[in-house]
């Protein structure tokens, strides 16, 4: 027995993709930024402790969570700890690069945008754009 149908789960996720489009229009368009980098990074004035609670706040999303308890149930603390340690040292491994890159790339947003000036070829960048677009 379905909680809702098919359809009225499509309806909804037709709604809450239009509400966050608007949503974000809106605020974009509140805040009045006058190019991509005010949209996108804030101007690039946001302090460190606001841009480390959003970098973890969107590494530590849901499905993590859901798989870390997963891991804990099915696997026990072995499990659990199977899958927080790499995330721990993924972490660490971004705290010790990301200046690193934001020093050579300083108005950068994303790793293609990082590899086509690091390696100079569209091809590469291409290729990183790959899994970028799904």
């Amino acid at each position: 027995m379905a909680f809702i149908t098919q359809s009225t789960g499509y309806w909804l996720l037709a709604i809450y993709g239009t509400l966050m489009i608007v949503i974000t229009y809106f605020f974009a368009r509140w805040k009045k930024y006058k190019s991509i980098q005010g949209f996108l990074v804030a101007e690039r004035n946001v302090n460190w402790w606001l841009g480390a609670t959003s970098i973890a706040a969107s590494w530590i999303w849901a499905p993590a969570l859901f798989i870390s308890v997963q891991m804990a149930y099915q696997k026990g603390l072995p499990g659990i700890f199977w899958f927080t340690f790499p995330n721990i040292i993924a972490l660490f491994i971004y705290i010790w690069l990301a200046p690193k890159i934001r020093e050579r790339l300083p108005y950068g947003y994303t790793l293609p945008q990082y590899i086509k000036y690091r390696l100079q070829s569209e091809r590469v960048h291409r290729i990183y754009l790959f899994p970028y677009f799904f």
